[in-house]
């Protein structure tokens, strides 16, 4: 079971960002700037970019960012490697791909 909360549909979405200070809101841009860097397909090490203290609040943003570009990720493991798959259109919803 993945250990981390995720905001899987819009309305999740609007009440986090409702929700977020203002340092809350400087960490999406952050997190938000990092995902666009991200290649379709390309594995990317999570461990190597993202504080092991800091991973929940990471997982909320990302899982944010990809509902908002409509992205799905697969996801290793140990949950520390992912890769953007092509985009869903039309989607609603994030949800992780096994």
């Amino acid at each position: 079971m993945f250990p981390y909360k995720v905001i899987t549909d819009f309305n999740q979405a609007e009440e986090y960002r409702e929700n977020l200070s203002l340092e809350g809101e400087e960490y999406l841009k952050k997190v938000d700037k990092l995902v666009s860097g991200f290649s379709n397909g390309e594995a990317v090490n999570l461990d190597k970019i993202v504080k092991p203290s800091n991973f929940e609040n990471f997982w909320l943003a990302f899982s944010y960012v990809l509902l908002a570009i409509g992205r799905e990720i697969s996801l290793s493991d140990d949950f520390l490697t992912v890769r953007l798959l092509s985009p869903a259109p039309d989607r609603s919803v994030f949800i992780i791909a096994g």
